[in-house]
């Protein structure tokens, strides 16, 4: 998977997925659009987005090492976006909770 996956795609699915959760916070706080085909959504890929960005900041962190740590590859830029995506999911969540 890590060899078929290269620095750039990773990128790209990294701004992906901070659009989606950019979208959820933006939906929930703003818009409050609450139709059912968004619910649907919703439901659908929230779980799928969650696990997957853990899976490509761990490939992430690799590619980051294979590139011998260098902060101008797409690689890095990937993991900082996934990094900082997944404080503030968990972030929100937990303010959530309190």
């Amino acid at each position: 998977m890590i060899k078929i996956l290269s620095s750039k795609r990773l990128f790209y699915l990294s701004l992906i997925i901070l659009g989606y959760f950019g979208f959820l916070y933006l939906n929930a706080k703003v818009l409050k659009w609450n139709s059912l085909f968004l619910q649907f959504i919703v439901e659908l890929f929230t779980i799928l987005l969650l696990v997957g960005q853990v899976g490509l900041l761990v490939i992430a962190a690799i590619h980051w090492k294979k590139d011998k740590f260098s902060i101008k590859t797409y690689a890095f830029w990937a993991l900082l976006i996934l990094l900082l995506n997944s404080f503030w999911t968990i972030g929100l969540w937990v303010m959530s909770r309190i």
